[in-house]
């Protein structure tokens, strides 16, 4: 290219193999070659579309694969708990029809408490959370659950969070379990507790018996001898007190040997202090 100046004009003179172009033929090659470097452009942007499309295609594709095998019931929502994908397991888990639960609320599927729970968290930006509570299914039954929460951004920068899902019924009912064994083996250990402490029963229930029947010979004595020291309602008292001491002795033992649930309450410290005296 040689730029010559004429007659104070600029005119530029191009030449391609010894042949010189006029202006016309000059401006079309320019404008030949910038149509080439835009559409060179243009397809390297489109290439870069494409593989980026194929990106996120594939990405999304293993995303669909992932939530379709995972064992555990994991959801994606946004941040205003929209429900964005189910794994299958959730699915399975809530009891819904393939396919229906992308675009519902996710507070549809928790108890009241828990959705006001969560509405807060998600109000709140919590990056992470952890809600137990009590879960809703799709037929209407409720049921024990864990969920924990993790914030990411998705492609556009949008705010989503992951979460990931636990049904509890069967920790409660092993727990449950746990608790009924402890209470057969606590009932265990009471018989074994009663068989131990059948002797210090009879001796114990030997006393009182005794101790009637001997107010009890006192008052026959007294009745017999009319004029005999002594008062026999008095006598019949004491003895109908020692009666019914063995038979609170009796009562007592078979509370303690039932099968049923420990009750804790508050007692008197006196009578359980004149119980004892009279024990010994």
């Amino acid at each position: 290219v040689t730029g010559v100046q004429t007659c104070a004009l600029p005119i530029s003179l191009i030449t391609i193999g010894g042949h010189v172009l006029s202006l016309n033929e000059a401006q079309f090659l320019v404008v030949a070659c910038n149509v080439l470097i835009v559409a060179l452009l243009l397809v390297v942007g489109l290439r870069s579309a494409r593989q980026q499309s194929e990106a996120m295609r594939l990405r999304e594709a293993q995303l669909r694969s992932i939530l379709a095998s995972v064992p555990d019931a994991v959801i994606v929502i946004d941040g205003q708990g929209i429900g964005r994908d189910f794994s299958a397991a959730a699915g399975e888990l809530w009891r819904l029809p393939p396919g229906t639960a992308p675009g519902c609320p996710m507070g549809d599927y928790l108890g009241l408490k828990e959705r006001e729970k969560l509405s807060q968290l998600l109000a709140f930006g919590e990056p992470e959370f952890l809600l137990t509570g009590e879960g809703l299914r799709a037929d209407g039954t409720r049921f024990p659950l864990e969920l924990r929460g993790s914030r990411f951004h998705g492609p556009e920068g949008e705010v989503r969070y992951t979460l990931f899902v636990r049904d509890l019924s069967e920790k409660i009912a092993a727990q449950r379990r746990v608790a009924r064994m402890g209470a057969q083996l606590a009932q265990a250990s009471r018989h074994n507790a009663m068989g131990e402490l059948a002797a210090d029963l009879a001796h114990e229930l030997n006393q009182p018996l005794t101790a009637a029947i001997n107010y009890l010979s006192t008052v026959a004595y007294m009745l017999e001898r009319p004029g005999s020291d002594g008062n026999p309602p008095e006598m019949v008292a004491l003895a109908r007190n020692q009666v019914m001491r063995a038979g609170e002795i009796i009562r007592r033992m078979r509370d303690f040997a039932q099968h049923r649930d420990v009750e804790k309450q508050i007692e008197q410290l006196v009578p359980m202090i004149e119980d004892t005296i009279q024990l010994v």
